[in-house]
């Protein structure tokens, strides 16, 4: 055992003759680290050993960069597009610290990271969103070195996602919104090399697509299919986040523009040429909206950015069908995603409470004692038992009939309304 860099390494020889060596924080822990690793030897030369407490041992030799390295890896091999698996192993390395303060996988420290996560909010490098993706990032990090046996835990499971801040807070925009910046950029100029029609067909391909812009950008000629059955785009499951191909059904209006627009296009060709930063896509968005006299923000603070037409598309077609529906469609696997994207306006609500039934009122006024209300029917005095029930999800004869009521009183399906 040795000191190097303020850190006592032990050292030991393995059972295959070669050397190994480990560094740690205090002297007491390299000892035991030592005497681990010689023990561990002598089993391995006897048959029996811990496999477990070798690949720690072996894990925490080796430098913190090696790690990320290969956590990078990992993640494209899982299919994650190489840009976005670069930017998490980016930041990754800085704010953990790696070539400076953080060289060992012992270095990781998820207060340090907390810190520095908050220094680039209040310094204003930040957004609280991007914030919180860190922490995404680093969370699966953690959970990678302790599921491959990297380390004996998940360094980083505590850390604290920050509130997102108002005006970081995504809208959908309204129908005469989307009418007027179709328009707007069909008559506009070429903005960051992108002229006026092709800014249209892209508003038009995510509107009625729903897809992200990284989707977007990967589309081809080859990924629409025309046929009896209708428009479709097929979207492999290299260009999902979740990783699965979906076929999915576009409005025929789009498709009849998107087969002529097609036509003479490369098949392989990518369709929308835009700029490289997500940032500047944005910027070009906010152009049209200005020229079209749509403001950034709603009524009711939310922010319309190019990410907002996502949530228009999980609105309108929550709003056509249901929010099921939306949630298949939208390709989430967890309707509480869905409810994110999905914005419903005053008047829908007003709509909803105005289309409850006269029955539900008059079974309030039985349950109150008056009983000039209209006469309950059979059904409605079953459903007044039940709800008087103290479990009646317990009860399985009430079961479906109290589904039944549920579902009699929950909002009907609407128009998209606007403001």
């Amino acid at each position: 055992m040795y000191e190097r860099d303020g850190k006592y390494v032990a050292q030991w020889t393995a059972a295959d003759g070669s050397r190994k060596s480990s560094p740690w924080a205090n002297k007491g822990d390299a000892a035991w680290a030592e005497d681990q690793g010689r023990l561990n030897s002598r089993r391995e030369r006897k048959g029996l050993i811990d496999q477990q407490a070798a690949k720690l041992l072996d894990a925490a030799a080796r430098p913190l960069a090696e790690h990320v390295n290969d956590w990078e890896a990992r993640l494209i091999s899982k299919r994650r597009s190489k840009e976005h698996a670069e930017r998490c192993a980016r930041i990754v390395r800085e704010l953990v610290g790696i070539g400076g303060e953080a060289r060992w996988l012992l270095d990781l420290d998820c207060q340090r990271v907390q810190s520095a996560i908050a220094d680039r909010k209040s310094s204003g490098e930040w957004t609280s969103t991007t914030c919180n993706h860190a922490v995404v990032f680093f969370r699966a990090f953690g959970k990678w070195l302790h599921d491959f046996r990297r380390w004996y835990c998940n360094p980083f499971l505590h850390l604290d996602k920050l509130a997102v801040d108002d005006e970081e807070v995504r809208g959908a925009f309204t129908v005469p919104e989307l009418v007027a910046i179709l328009k707007a950029a069909e008559a506009g100029g070429i903005v960051m090399n992108v002229t006026g029609g092709y800014r249209a067909m892209l508003y038009r391909v995510a509107l009625g697509t729903g897809e992200r812009l990284g989707t977007i950008r990967q589309l081809t000629p080859e990924s629409f299919v025309f046929d009896v059955d209708g428009a479709h785009v097929v979207l492999p499951a290299t260009h999902r986040k979740q990783k699965k191909r979906q076929k999915k059904e576009i409005p025929g209006e789009l498709g009849v523009l998107l087969k002529a627009w097609l036509v003479g296009k490369s098949k392989m060709q990518a369709l929308f040429a835009l700029p490289p930063q997500k940032c500047n896509v944005v910027r070009m968005l906010r152009k049209d909206m200005r020229a079209a006299g749509v403001p950034e923000f709603n009524a009711d603070g939310e922010k319309r950015v190019f990410h907002s037409l996502r949530h228009s598309y999980v609105t309108l077609t929550g709003h056509a069908t249901t929010v099921t529906i939306a949630q298949i469609l939208a390709g989430h696997a967890n309707i509480s995603t869905t409810m994110r994207y999905f914005h419903a306006s005053r008047i829908d609500e007003q709509r909803a409470v105005a289309a409850l039934p006269m029955q539900i009122g008059a079974a309030m006024a039985l349950q109150s004692g008056d009983k000039s209300g209209p006469e309950l029917t059979k059904s409605d005095k079953v459903l007044h038992l039940v709800r008087k029930t103290k479990s009646p999800g317990k009860s399985r004869a009430f079961r479906g009939i109290f589904e039944m009521g549920r579902a009699g009183i929950e909002p009907a399906t609407h128009g998209f309304s606007g403001p």
